[in-house]
């Protein structure tokens, strides 16, 4: 992933955190696999993909392997998404207060 800078050379932080759901859907979208189909391609139950999708689940480890073996992206980038999810909500929370 790359980093957004500033003039100033600070980093830029989107208003809105993007969960490794979105990038999920539209990595399915893109391969046109239905999110039903891939959960049982990769051993889980459809509500598993089902939840990440609509950002009511997060990317474990377990998770992100089952990813990887599916679409062939990194366990890796998606355990990535997670953190820099979870970090930029709880930036936001903290400006916010």
């Amino acid at each position: 992933m790359h980093k957004a800078i500033d003039r100033k050379g600070q980093e830029i932080f989107s208003a809105k955190p993007t969960h490794p759901g979105v990038v999920l859907a539209e990595e399915l979208d893109e391969r046109a696999i239905k999110p039903s189909a891939f959960a049982l391609q990769v051993g889980v139950y459809p509500s598993v993909i089902s939840d990440l999708i609509h950002q009511k689940r997060n990317v474990t480890a377990a998770l992100a392997l089952k990813l990887e073996k599916g679409l062939g992206i990194s366990a890796g980038y998606w355990m990535r998404l997670q953190v820099l999810y979870e970090l930029n909500t709880e930036r936001l929370k903290m400006t916010a207060a």
